[in-house]
């Protein structure tokens, strides 16, 4: 086991075994509605593809607050993301050893996770990725606050980035320390977002 974070709220650790991807699972099924949360087979494909992609927050009192998974995959500022390609359709089965950064495939957290729990997960990955010597993290975001705002989406997601528009996704990103990169069209079907997204990511050594 590894400890990445430790302070008076949260600790931040690598898992200890595959039986603790229960704690996991429960987490994910108070956090996502069905259709959307990970499924029990996904959790232990993950685990027997990279089960050191896996981390999991928790309090000082044992409580499962948050976890992560990610994998190594090929990237630079611009590509584009394909999550179901970059994921292997959220499985882990796409996990490169040999590539140059860390794809972020799914990151969760309660409600009532002690505040700056998902930055101090973001900072765990970041240690992570640095401990395997990659050159950066990265992964996608939602934009879900685009369908109320009247202009193009390269306009909306300056706004956001320059502090001057609000979105309910992207803003905690950039709030965690994440840069926007490029502008992703069809990233799922999502009306909110009307389907587009951004790339988000930092590099390990900032």
């Amino acid at each position: 086991m590894t400890i990445f974070i430790k302070n008076e709220a949260i600790i931040i650790r690598s898992l200890t075994s595959e039986d603790e991807l229960e704690k996991l699972m429960t987490l994910e099924n108070q956090v996502w509605p069905a259709d959307l949360a990970c499924s029990k087979e996904n959790f232990h494909l993950r685990y027997n593809y990279f089960k050191d992609g896996f981390l999991i927050a928790v309090t000082p009192n044992g409580k499962t607050v948050g976890s992560f998974y990610g994998i190594f995959y090929d990237y630079y500022i611009g590509r584009g993301i394909n999550w179901h390609i970059d994921s292997g359709d959220g499985t882990g089965s796409s996990h490169s050893p040999n590539a140059n950064s860390m794809f972020g495939i799914s990151i969760t957290c309660s409600k009532d996770a002690p505040e700056g729990t998902m930055r101090s997960i973001v900072e765990a990955w970041k240690l992570l990725g640095k401990k395997f010597n990659k050159k950066y993290i990265y992964g996608g975001s939602r934009l879900c606050g685009f369908h109320q705002y009247q202009g193009s989406i390269e306009d909306y997601v300056k706004g956001v980035s320059s502090g001057k528009l609000f979105d309910p996704v992207l803003t905690k990103w950039l709030a965690c320390g994440m840069k926007p990169g490029a502008i992703i069209k069809n990233y799922f079907e999502d009306p909110e977002s009307k389907n587009y997204g951004v790339e988000i990511y930092l590099e390990c050594d900032s």
